[in-house]
């Protein structure tokens, strides 16, 4: 009895002394998960290569790691460079000295772009909305940072009003997109009630149609 007890006070012994480095390695685990959710909160469209993206490839993010092709690159200078020539030069100048800032920049221009495009010939009105919110957007950007570059308080105030207005407009837009999307998912609706609705008169017909299907006396009829 004596030998079984102190065996088992020796695996007890061996088990405490092991268990701390589990511990702390799966402390470092949690740290390094809290790690991981800091850079991912630390992305953004004007970060750039902010802190949150350090250690990521371009500021994308494993899951992401986008890409353009010559075309595309052309296609989306050729947008901006006709419709904002300011953030062109700019963007110029940003391939130059900060590439993967200028890649990141122009992957999430190219999306808007790519909206444009479908819009531009589905949807001319929702086209212009999304055009118009695009450059408030752009103009909302530069107005930041003309606010934060201003060293008067006169300076100050003023931008400030014009970023207001820019942001009040901006609103309206979106407002305005959503009621359209809104009212299109009701006329959507509204259509398939109406479906619904002379199905359920015709239910009679329509189970005797595929009930012939099923015994061979369909006579060129569908379900």
């Amino acid at each position: 009895m004596k030998k079984i007890a102190l065996a088992v006070f020796v695996c007890i012994c061996i088990v405490m002394l092991s268990s701390p480095p589990i511990v702390y390695a799966r402390r470092g685990m949690d740290q390094d998960h809290m790690g991981m959710g800091k850079a991912r909160q630390g992305q953004g469209f004007d970060s750039g290569m902010g802190k949150g993206n350090r250690g990521k490839e371009d500021g994308f993010g494993s899951r992401q790691n986008k890409t353009l092709t010559e075309a595309q690159e052309k296609e989306v200078l050729e947008y901006i460079n006709e419709n904002d020539p300011e953030t062109y030069q700019e963007l110029c100048e940003l391939k130059e000295k900060h590439p993967h800032m200028y890649r990141n920049i122009l992957c999430k221009k190219m999306r808007i772009v790519k909206q444009l495009n479908r819009m531009k010939e589905k949807d001319p009105e929702q086209y212009e909305i999304l055009k118009a919110a695009d450059e408030l957007e752009t103009a909302a950007r530069k107005l930041t940072q003309d606010y934060k570059n201003a060293t008067e308080e006169k300076e100050k105030k003023q931008v400030k009003t014009e970023l207001t207005t820019a942001l009040n407009k901006l609103f309206d837009l979106k407002q305005q997109k959503g009621a359209q999307n809104i009212e299109k998912l009701e006329e959507k609706l509204t259509k398939l009630k109406s479906h619904l609705e002379k199905r359920s008169a015709q239910k009679t017909a329509i189970v005797e149609r595929r009930l012939n299907e099923l015994i061979g006396k369909a006579e060129g009829l569908e379900w």
